[in-house]
């Protein structure tokens, strides 16, 4: 049976009013002698106050939700940690919803932010036009979104890596290693971090006078077993040499369906993913990846939300510049 205030006061002989006092540090008019009975008795009885309750009682819940598409995508899992972490610090509990990409529990997850139980949110690749229909106005002033934002939430603010300037890099990288024979690959939901990645992708092969075409070489499917193994096969039938995969957990993928297959990664196909997520030390291969600094995203989307909840103006946008990690999986080529 958990251990009350009324219980505390029965083993010190004095008042629950006195002891409630004594533990919240409030007890400038009562004697030492009393204090050190109440500490003594909730030490022996293993009281602990109950700091949600007090919170409520104030108006103020310490609370943070935070909604993800899936914890699978090691991304997602890692800048969820970092973001529980840094809040923790401070003093607040993040709570994450996985939505599993379905608008059913999205919606449940906007009906939480919308009781006023959280001080405020962080949502990562979410449907733009449900959250902006559907989320308390008074809500919507203390998001973060940290993901590419789309005109119809042109107000809300973001956090997140330049993802224009990453795809950019990524083509620029293939390209100096000797690449021209060129593919991206992505899911069939048009993410905007994806499509941004794959606009700068494009934009600086155009730029240099490489074959690129949306039609041709933009490659989209689902991201279940059935739709890595469908990369993979029109990688090796057109005889693809360099791959841009607009995250790492489909590069990974598509390293995984070409070595059935017996192609070897990078020696007859190279591929560059992009987020270079912590947990990709841990596969065979050190994939190159274009890293989006999930830390300062954090750290940034974490500056924003308490200045907000401080009642204090923040930029809306916040990019945060990508950087190339060198990995072992695209090698340089003579053609």
């Amino acid at each position: 049976m958990t251990t009350t205030i009324k219980d505390v006061a029965r083993e010190a002989g004095c008042s629950p009013t006195t002891v409630s006092l004594v533990l919240n540090k409030q007890e400038n008019r009562i004697s030492e002698e009393t204090k050190r009975k109440v500490i003594k008795a909730a030490e022996k009885l293993n009281y602990t106050r109950n700091e949600l309750a007090r919170n409520l009682v104030r108006k103020k819940s310490n609370l943070i939700a935070m909604i993800v598409p899936d914890l699978i995508n090691p991304y997602y899992t890692e800048i969820s940690n970092h973001i529980i972490n840094g809040f923790a610090k401070l003093g607040y509990t993040v709570m994450v919803l996985s939505t599993n990409n379905d608008v059913r529990i999205e919606d449940s997850g906007l009906e939480i932010l919308n009781n006023g139980f959280f001080e405020g949110g962080i949502a990562v690749s979410i449907d733009f036009e449900n959250f902006k229909n559907k989320l308390n106005p008074k809500v919507y002033e203390k998001l973060v979104v940290l993901e590419e934002v789309q005109d119809i939430m042109e107000d809300i603010h973001v956090v997140t890596t330049d993802n224009y300037k990453g795809g950019r890099l990524a083509a620029k990288y293939l390209s100096d290693m000797g690449h021209k024979r060129l593919i991206c690959c992505t899911s069939l939901d048009k993410v905007p971090n994806h499509e941004k990645r794959l606009e700068g992708f494009g934009s600086y092969l155009h730029e240099i006078g490489v074959e690129f075409d949306d039609y041709n070489s933009i490659l989209r499917s689902n991201l279940e077993i059935d739709g890595i193994e469908m990369f993979a096969e029109y990688v090796i039938s057109e005889d693809v040499t360099g791959v841009f995969c607009v995250n790492d957990l489909i590069a990974l993928g598509l390293i995984s369906g070409l070595r059935k297959r017996g192609k070897r990664v990078p020696e007859d196909v190279s591929i560059i993913g992009y987020d270079n997520a912590y947990l990709n030390r841990f596969y065979s291969s050190d994939l190159t990846s274009v890293d989006s600094q999930i830390k300062r995203i954090s750290r940034g989307a974490i500056n924003i939300l308490t200045s907000l909840l401080d009642e204090e103006k923040c930029e809306k946008i916040n990019l945060v510049p990508p950087i190339l990690h060198e990995g072992e999986t695209v090698k340089r080529i003579d053609e």
